[in-house]
């Protein structure tokens, strides 16, 4: 599509302009999509928009990033918000996005949420030897065990 317009207007028309611009701001990134094609395709259109001479100073750049977030990241866009280095905040939503997919990959294990539980008899107690505690826990003095001993 983009080559079609390309070829009816000059590059550097106005209207061509403002249609890569409306392409690079209405850029929406989706919880269930890939992170990184997401900014890729960003910085490329952000290069089609310098090129046409309409420069995109970072502050410009990290307003589009963190507006083409979906709600769910909301904490992350107010913590981003007013920060003026462009790689450290899409190095940090990167990072974020791969804690995403890890927390996502291991919540779908079945046994990831597995638990052993262990009958209060179980437990000896170090110190006296008394069952249904630990030494942790124990009443007795310290020199309980070792008089048993």
């Amino acid at each position: 599509m983009w080559q079609s317009v390309k070829g009816k207007f000059k590059v550097t028309s106005q209207v061509y302009k403002d249609l890569v611009m409306k392409k690079l701001e209405g850029t929406k990134y989706t919880d269930s999509g890939d992170f990184s094609v997401h900014l890729n395709t960003l910085t490329k259109l952000q290069k089609v928009v310098n090129a046409t001479g309409c420069g995109i100073d970072d502050a410009k750049m990290i307003s589009i990033v963190l507006t083409s977030l979906p709600p769910s990241w909301i904490l992350l866009i107010q913590l981003h918000q007013g920060k003026t280095v462009l790689n450290n905040i899409t190095a940090a939503l990167t990072k974020y996005w791969m804690w995403l997919q890890h927390t996502a990959s291991t919540a779908t294990d079945p046994t990831a949420l597995t638990t052993v539980t262990k009958n209060r008899n179980d437990f000896l107690c170090n110190n006296c030897g008394v069952h249904r505690h630990t030494h942790l826990k124990c009443w007795a003095t310290g020199e309980v065990r070792k008089r048993k001993l």
